[in-house]
Order: structure tokens, then sequence, then C-alpha cells
């Protein structure tokens, strides 16, 4: 039963969690479709219990046969993996691959825009400010102040330049303050 297999991760044995959809999940070649099911399940609970290391390597490892929008959604959270981990270089690596992988069929705008974001938190992770604020400048120009976790992500990289007064103004607005929220403005003020 995934519910209690999610459940025991959720009371604190992912390990047990874990090893239980290794004897459970369905082959991938024989049904992709309860592949799938379980997976998202095994990438929740190594995201959730920070197994970054084992979910980036997990996430290397798809097969041919998984449907596009599942290879996109865990791309982004290989990519997430990796920043997590302090690897940059390999998420902008990945980055790179699901730009160019697009091949013909352009990627939608809100594809690009967050694999864009990502691309600004790969130079925060390692520190470089400079390409931080510069891929910043280039969003921004683009998109605008569109959503929550770029007002967020602009805030934690204009702290990084010491400009708080324009990491609170780049704060505001945003309506459901969440504790990442909460600190950032504590942090600009």
């Amino acid at each position: 039963d995934l519910g209690a297999i999610a459940q025991l991760a959720r009371d604190g044995a992912p390990g047990l969690a874990l090893s239980l959809l290794d004897k459970t999940q369905p082959s991938a070649t024989d049904n992709i479709q309860g592949w799938l099911f379980f997976e998202r399940q095994r990438i929740d609970i190594l995201r959730d219990w920070a197994q970054w290391d084992a979910l980036s390597e997990r996430l290397r490892q798809l097969p041919e046969n998984v449907p596009l929008d599942f290879r996109h959604w865990a791309n982004v959270e290989g990519a997430n993996a990796y920043l997590n981990s302090g690897h940059a270089d390999a998420a902008r690596d990945l980055l790179r691959r699901m730009i160019w992988q697009a091949g013909e069929k352009p990627l939608p705008p809100e594809q690009f825009s967050l694999y864009r974001r990502l691309l600004v938190r790969s130079y925060l992770v390692e520190n470089n400010l400079e390409d931080a604020q510069r891929a910043m400048r280039r969003y921004q120009q683009d998109y605008g102040d569109k959503g929550r976790e770029w007002q967020k992500l602009r805030a934690r990289v204009l702290l990084q330049l010491e400009r708080p007064r324009e990491a609170l103004d780049a704060l505001n607005g945003i309506e459901d303050t969440d504790n990442e929220t909460l600190a950032l403005q504590w942090l600009a003020q």
C-alpha cells in the first residue's frame, strides 16, 4: 500500500519506506504508469529527507520510456537536488541539456522562466554574485516581478549584494508570507 509506505516516511523511517518501494515498484518496461506513480513517491521521500545525492543519482538513471512531462518534472527536481547539495556546476549542466534538448519545439515560457530562475540560484549557490546579478537583471527585463518564488530569489540576490532596501522592495506585494519570506524581510530590515 503506497499510502502506508508514505506514512512510514512521514513517521521517520524513510529507509524502510524506500526499501518497501524497491520491493513493490513495478518495472518501467512492463508498467510505466505504475512505475511513475511509485517513482514520484520515491522522489518525494528523498527530497523530504534531504537525500540530495541519492536523489540526483536516481534521476540520472531515468528509463528511456518515461513521458516528457515526467522527465521535465524529474529534471527540475534533479537541478534542485544539485543546488541543495552545493553542486551549482552540475545543475547548470543539467539546465543546459534541458534547454537544448527541447529540439525544434520551443520551450513553453513558464518552463523556460523556471530554468532561468534555477540558473540565478546556481550562481548564488557558488557565491558568484556578478553572474547572479547579471542573470537577475536579464530575467527582470524579460519577465518583470512575476511570482512569489521570483520575488524571494531576487531578494536573496539583493541581500547578498548588500542592497537591503531593494531586497525589501522586492518582497513587497507577497500576500501569503511563509517562513522564508519572513526571514528575508527580517534580514532586509
